[in-house]
This record gives structure tokens, C-alpha cells and sequence, in this order.
């Protein structure tokens, strides 16, 4: 800042004004004389009497002490404020005495020293003005005001002070005048008048239009500013040339949904005003779409490959008078209904949700298709038994589904493996325009076969067992038939739910049952099961023996392999050394099949001899619970057969003792009705009871 020192040199030569007092004489001590002086610093004060010297002879004095004399002339200089004494004395004595206390007070008037502001360009923050004057504020003040520059007030300027500083605020490109006032206490006042004010600094203002990509974005220059005054330079990053236009301009941005910063710079007259301001383009979207190959029985589906969309995005198709749409999120879409075969225009409209769109028209051609039928399906099967031959309307085709085995062009063989329902056989045949056609035909029924369960034959049997009741589980006793097979021939064919199986001859037999059951569905089981021979053997019926001798007594065929014989008599072999009469008899156990078989043979004495050696009596005989029998001596390995040569036990006993009198009482209530083989040792014959 510039300094301006102002100097006013006032030579000020005041005269002492009285009151005119009427009275003789005249004393002012009581009522005092004030009298203000303005000088600069360093100045003197002439203070002079107004009285006619010629007549009155003047004495100043300070505080009323004689010895204090300043002068005795009719004019005073002074430096300083003072309290003065001035006797004027008359030099007759007709004129009036006067004595006047006069308080003297010299006012230093101030010394201007103003920092005032350059004027500059606006910045935005108040000018600063900086006061250095000199002056006595317990006399002196100093105010501030404004004018324009035509001189008319501003009252309404704001500012603030701080200190010996003035902050003020000046619009934008403004000047005005400012004086400042110094007021001294019975001093004329001192005003300095200069001018403040600030360069117009431009007031950038701009914005762009909010258009869709591919169209131009206008930028709008609403600034404040002085074009004839001002250069305007904008960059735009990504656009080259720069733009020099100091009005509202167009430009494009040359990607989609972009967000480009623009920068801005105006120079009016020296004062730079810089600037960015982001400008941008609504996304807009780009409709592109295929189209699946479809015939006239399908429904069109469009792929939708647009680009530039958003979730909201919608797009809007007229395909065949028929208007549809979807959100452009879906990847494809399915028209809900068939279109007839020929050629149409497709129009799509894409709308994304900030209002931006693009149209596209497409051609889509829908070929015809060959319609078909198939015939040779029935409506029930059985699985496992029944098929078809299905016959297609075209040469050419094929059927599938379950069961399903396709034979030649547009035929196939339709073979049920399991039971199911209402299973769906479909054809389907495609044309020379790849246009399919299906027909399907449900089967109602494929029916199970019958779930046949053979019960009571036996994996084995030995020969002449006793023979087994067969049955089947099913109900129909028409439709069940069974047979026989031995060796792999057929022996026997019958009807009916039971079937009796005798095994009398050894071999391989196969029992074989065939059911139909009320569907139609038939089913068959086997099973199996073997006879096995029993062993050979044979003895004499009767054979006489002789008191005191010993005969051998054998089985009359050859020994067989991996048999084991066993005699009554305990002894093991195919034969045995008897010298009692008795019944005996011989077991025969095949050790594989444990099939056996028993014979007897009857060894005796003559009659008279038998009577002799014992004395045996069985009663009651026959009986029903009790039997005793008496012998003339105690015997041990009494045993109890059946005719088959099975060993009877009673109460968990199979052999059986007579006390020490020959005496033995059986408890037989609980054996079979019938007739048994009672066997004493060293009796030899065999004693019949009927129980």
C-alpha cells in the first residue's frame, strides 16, 4: 500500500473574546475563561489583548503569584496548555480594572497517516484499510463514511474496525469514496476523501443440458462477466479442440452413460476466475436381439443381447399385432402364444428407467410343421408277456418312452418289462425345415405278473415218504395248472390251487405251476426237489435155531457205498452171529441222503424148547396205558419197536430193566394206537403188543 502523509499547518491567532461586564470592575476568577486553541504538534499560541493598549497596561501572570510574571505586554505566547492571569490595568483612574483568570487549552489537530487498499482484483474478503493517524483521542475521534462515486452517501456499507483497521466490504467489481472524519474538541474538523474499490473478478456460472447418449449436450455459459472484456477457455477431458465460445455452446460426448469434468477458466481484464464442473450423458440403451429358430407349434423365444441397460429396464415388442414386454435383466424371453408359419416384423423398444430409448425392427420367419400320429398301442399290458408294433403316419420318426425299442424309420416295438400306470409313449418326427411335431398316447395299465408262491414240497425226500400237499397262493383254482416232471420228463398234468406229490420212485423232480390271473397276466413257477432211493436190503423171514448152537444171520443183497447197518442186537454190519430165538431186526442209513430202512427176521426154537427155558407173561395185552410184563428171571435192554423199525421211548427211556423179580410195569398212555415189537435179550423172538 501506498502511504500518503497529509500536513495541515493552521497559524491560528484566536482572539480573546470578553463579555462586556457594565460593572466598575471585573473578576473572572470564579467564573472561568476557557479558551481552546487548534495547532499542530510543535506549534505556539499568540494570545492578545483586546483592550487599548494606551489605556491599559497588561500583567500575565500564572496562578495569581505576582513573582510568576510572563509578560507585561498586551500579547502572551504560549507552548502548552496553562492557567493565565491577566490584570489589565488602567492607566487613569476613571477606566474599570479588570482581572481575568482565562484556562488555556491548546488542541494538537491530528497528523494523517492512511494505508489505504490498492485497488485490486475481488477476491471475496473486505479491503482492508489501515489508519496510522496521530492524534489525542481523549479530544479527537475519528469516524468513517461512504459515497459513490456521483458523491451521494452510502449508509448501508458494511464493515467492521479492529484496532487502528478497517475492514470493508466491497461488491464484486465496485468503487467507492471514502472520507474519514477527525473531530477535535473546538477544532474545525479535518476530512481526507479517496477512493477504494476492487477489479471485477468473473462469477462462473455454468451447467449442461441432461441429454440421452449420441445426442449433443448443450453447455449453458450463465457467468457474470464482461465478454467484450473477457477470454472463456473450457476444456472438456476426453473432447479435443478446446472451446473458446463465451456463450452457450453444444458438444458431444462420445461414450454412453459417461461422467466427464469440464474445466473453466475466464480472464476479464487481469482477474482469473477458474473453475470445474462435471457434465454427463443419460445412459442410453442399445436394443439388440436374436430369435431361436421356431415353428408354428413353439413359442418364439427372443434372446436378448441389448446393452446399456440397467435392472429397470424395460422393453416393449409388437410381434404379430400382439404387444408384450419384459424386463431387460431376463436374458431371453418366451412369447405366450404360437404363431401360424410365415413372415413377420418384430419392433422392440428399449426403455431404460432414466427415460432414455432405442428402437429396432427385426423380420422373423416361423416354418410350418408336419403334423403326426401313431397307431398300434393298446391301452393295458402285461409286463413280461405282452408288445406291440407301433406304426408311425410318417416314413420316418422316432417313439420313446419306457419299453420302447424303435425297429426302422416310424416304427417301433413297444415290450413292457415291469408293470407301471398311465405311462405316456410318445412319437415325435422332424421335417426337412426342422420343424418337429409330437404325439403321445398313454398306455393305462402295464399289470404285474402274478407274484406265485409254491408251498410244501421239501428239498428232499426218500423214497415211499410220506407224500406232501402242494399249493399255490393265488385264488382261481380254474386258471392254476401244474405238472410233473421226473428226470425231465413230463409224468402228470393237473388243475386246481392243491396238488399231492408222492415220492415213490427215486430221480430229479420238477414241480411247475402256470397261473393266469384276472387281468390276463399269466406267470409261471418252478421248483425242484430230489427222491432219493433207499438202501437195499433183505433178510430171510425165518430162520429155526437149535438150542445151544450159532447161526450167521446177514442181509442177503451186496453192501452199498456209504451206508451203515446196524442190528437190534447192537451189533454194526450188514451181519450178525445169533444164538437166541428172537425178532431182529436190521437198519439201513445212507450217511449222505439219511434215507434208512429196516428188516426183520425171526429166529426160533421149536415151541416145546422156547416153553422151556422161560416162562413170560404180558398182560393186559392189548391195553391202553399200562402193560406189565412178568419173566422168570431179572433181564436189563428191554426196547420197544415199530414195525418200521423205529425205537420207541417212553418218558425220555429207550431201553428198559425188570426189578430183581423178573417184573417190569410200562406207562404207554402216551404212544400212538397200534401195533409194537416188544424185544427181551437172549429171548430171540419178538413178542407182539397191541396198544
Amino acid at each position: 500500500m501506498k502511504k500518503y502523509n497529509i500536513h495541515y499547518l493552521y497559524t491560528v491567532v484566536f482572539v480573546l473574546l470578553f463579555n462586556i461586564v457594565t460593572f466598575a470592575a471585573s473578576d473572572t476568577i470564579s467564573t472561568r475563561i476557557d479558551t481552546f486553541f487548534c495547532v499542530q504538534n510543535g506549534d505556539s499560541v499568540i494570545l492578545k489583548n483586546e483592550l487599548d493598549t494606551t489605556i491599559y497596561d497588561f500583567l500575565w501572570i500564572r496562578n495569581r503569584v505576582i513573582t510568576d510574571t510572563l509578560s507585561f505586554r498586551n500579547i502572551i505566547i504560549l507552548y502548552k496548555n496553562d492557567t493565565i492571569i491577566r490584570k489589565a490595568i488602567p492607566r487613569d483612574t476613571i477606566s474599570n480594572y479588570f482581572v481575568d483568570t482565562i484556562f488555556l487549552t491548546l488542541h494538537i489537530l491530528p497528523k494523517l497517516i492512511l494505508d489505504p487498499p490498492v485497488i485490486d482484483c475481488f477476491n471475496g474478503t473486505p479491503l482492508h484499510l489501515v489508519s496510522n493517524s496521530l492524534y489525542d483521542s481523549s479530544y479527537t475521534s475519528e469516524s468513517i463514511s461512504f459515497f459513490d462515486l456521483m458523491n451521494q452517501a452510502l449508509t448501508n456499507v458494511p464493515y467492521n474496525k479492529s484496532m487502528n483497521s478497517y475492514f470493508i466490504e466491497v461488491s464484486n467489481g465496485d468503487s467507492i469514496k471514502v472520507r474519514l472524519t477527525y473531530t477535535t474538541l473546538q477544532c474545525p474538523d479535518i476530512d481526507t476523501i479517496f477512493v477504494i474499490g476492487t477489479k471485477f473478478l468473473p462469477e462462473l456460472n455454468f451447467h449442461s443440458d441432461t441429454v440421452c447418449f449420441s445426442d449433443s449436450t448443450t453447455i449453458f455459459n450463465q457467468s457474470n462477466f464482461s465478454q467484450l472484456l473477457s477470454s472463456v477457455d473450457v476444456i472438456i477431458e476426453g473432447i479435443n479442440p478446446n472451446f473458446t465460445e463465451k456463450g452457450d455452446f453444444k458438444c458431444f460426448l462420445d461414450s454412453n452413460g459417461i461422467n466427464r469434468r469440464m474445466f473453466v477458466t475466464i480472464n476479464q481484464d487481469g482477474c482469473i476466475q477458474s473453475d470445474t464442473f462435471d457434465i454427463l450423458n443419460l445412459r442410453k440403451p442399445k436394443g439388440i436381439f436374436s430369435f431361436d429358430k421356431t415353428c408354428e407349434n413353439e413359442r418364439q423365444v427372443i434372446n436378448n443381447l441389448s446393452t446399456s441397460t440397467s435392472n429397470f429396464s424395460v422393453i416393449v415388442l409388437d410381434f404379430y399385432n400382439k404387444k408384450d414386454s419384459f424386463f431387460a435383466v431376463n436374458n431371453s424371453h418366451t412369447i405366450s402364444d404360437t404363431i401360424p408359419d410365415g413372415m413377420y416384423p418384430v419392433f422392440f423398444r428399449v426403455t431404460n428407467s432414466n427415460g432414455c430409448s432405442d428402437t429396432s425392427s427385426y423380420t422373423v420367419i416361423i416354418d410350418s410343421v408336419t403334423y403326426i400320429s401313431f397307431s398300434g398301442l393298446e391301452l393295458d399290458y402285461c409286463e413280461n408277456q405282452d408288445s406291440s408294433i407301433l406304426m408311425g403316419s410318417q416314413t420316418g420318426g422316432l417313439f420313446s418312452g419306457l419299453f420302447i425299442k424303435n425297429t426302422s424309420p416310424g416304427m417301433a416295438e413297444f415290450k413292457p418289462l415291469f408293470d407301471t400306470t398311465n405311462l405316456i409313449i410318445k412319437y415325435s418326427y422332424t421335417n426337412a425345415l426342422g420343424c418337429k411335431d409330437s404325439t403321445s398316447i398313454a398306455v393305462s395299465n402295464i399289470y404285474p405278473k402274478p407274484n406265485l408262491i409254491l408251498s410244501g414240497l421239501e428239498n428232499t425226500y426218500c423214497e415211499k415218504d410220506s407224500p406232501s400237499i402242494l399249493t399255490i397262493n393265488q385264488p382261481l383254482a380254474s386258471n392254476s395248472f401244474f405238472s410233473e416232471f421226473r428226470n425231465s420228463m413230463n409224468i402228470n398234468d393237473t388243475s386246481g390251487l392243491l396238488y399231492k406229490f408222492n415220492p415213490i420212485i427215486p430221480g430229479n423232480y420238477t414241480i411247475v405251476n402256470m397261473y393266469i390271473d384276472q387281468n390276463g397276466c399269466f406267470s409261471e413257477i418252478q421248483e425242484s426237489t430230489i427222491v432219493y432211493p433207499l438202501p437195499k436190503i433183505n433178510l430171510d423171514s425165518l430162520v429155526i435155531l437149535s438150542p445151544g448152537n450159532t447161526i450167521l444171520v446177514n442181509n442177503t443183497l451186496p453192501d452199498e457205498p456209504g451206508v451203515s447197518y446196524e442190528w437190534s442186537n447192537s451189533d454194526i454190519g450188514s451181519f450178525t452171529r445169533i444164538d437166541q430165538p428172537g425178532l431182529y431186526i436190521l437198519r439201513a442209513i445212507n450217511n449222505i441222503t439219511l434215507c434208512e430202512i429196516s428188516d426183520t427176521i425171526q429166529i426160533k426154537y421149536d415151541e416145546n424148547i422156547k416153553e422151556d427155558l422161560l416162562n413170560i407173561r404180558i398182560y393186559p395185552n392189548p391195553t391202553s396205558d399200562k402193560i406189565n410184563i412178568s419173566l422168570s428171571n431179572p433181564k436189563n435192554g428191554i426196547k420197544i419197536f415199530r414195525f418200521n423199525g423205529n425205537q420207541v421211548s417212553i418218558n425220555g427211556n429207550s431201553s428198559f430193566s425188570t426189578d430183581v423179580f423178573g417184573e417190569l410195569v410200562l406207562d404207554v398212555i402216551n404212544l400212538e394206537a397200534g401195533y409194537y415189537v416188544l424185544m427181551i435179550p437172549s429171548v430171540g423172538d419178538f413178542l407182539i403188543l397191541k396198544i
